[in-house]
Formats: C-alpha cells, structure tokens, sequence
C-alpha cells in the first residue's frame, strides 16, 4: 500500500528535494500506514471476539473484559513470534497499538448492540 502512495505521491512533488530527506519521509509514513492497519485489523478482531463471548452468554462487563484480555494476550503472543522471525522483533508499543485498536473495536460493538436493543425494544408491540 505504502509503494501505490509513494507512486502517486511521486507524480506531484518536487524533484529537486534531496534524496535521503524522501526517504527518511517515506519510511515515516511506511511505518504509520503500518500502525494504523493494525489498529484497523484489531479493531475487527475485536468485534469478532467481543460477539463470540456474547453469543456464547457473556454479557456486560465480563464479555467486555474476556474480549479485551482475549485481544492483549493475542498481541502479546504475535509480537513473541516475531521474535523467531528474521528481520522482525518484538515491542511492547506495538501491542499496546494493537490493544488500543482492539478496545476500539470493543466500544464500538458495545455502543451499536446498546443502540440495536434499544431500537428493537422500541418497534417491539406493547403489551397491555
């Protein structure tokens, strides 16, 4: 993704600027499209995780907190694997990163199941 940008961000700036300045530039922005995808990717897992524990019977706080352990202790064991990969390596801010995305994820599962029950509450028939 960062390459297509590159791409079209090539097309529109100034060539004169000195090279090793662009790539310093380039890899700044490699490296935040980077953290945002996994702020974007945990914040899915999230609201998978989040609706399992609540179709199994979860509900409330305990979902909220089993999800949210759930998704640390996945990050925590994805940046453990990669230490065993070359050229990668394990950084506790990235699994704050990843948990930051997955509470997103989280909140805003809880927010729309809160607004879903309250319209299914309010278009149900009354009863006398």
């Amino acid at each position: 993704m960062t390459k297509q940008i590159v791409k079209a961000t090539q097309k529109v700036s100034i060539h004169n600027v000195q090279i090793e300045s662009r790539r310093n530039a380039l890899k700044k922005l490699n490296d935040v499209i980077r953290k945002y995808a996994h702020v974007i990717v945990y914040l899915v897992l999230g609201i998978l995780v989040i609706n399992a524990f609540v179709i199994r019977g979860s509900k409330g706080c305990k979902a909220f907190f089993f999800s949210l352990i759930f998704c640390f202790l996945y990050a925590a064991t994805d940046e453990i694997h990669q230490i065993f990969v070359s050229g990668r390596g394990a950084k506790a801010t990235d699994v704050l990163i990843d948990g930051i995305g997955a509470l997103m994820g989280i909140v805003i599962y809880k927010f729309m199941f809160k607004i879903y029950q309250k319209t299914k509450t309010e278009s149900s028939p009354k009863r006398l």
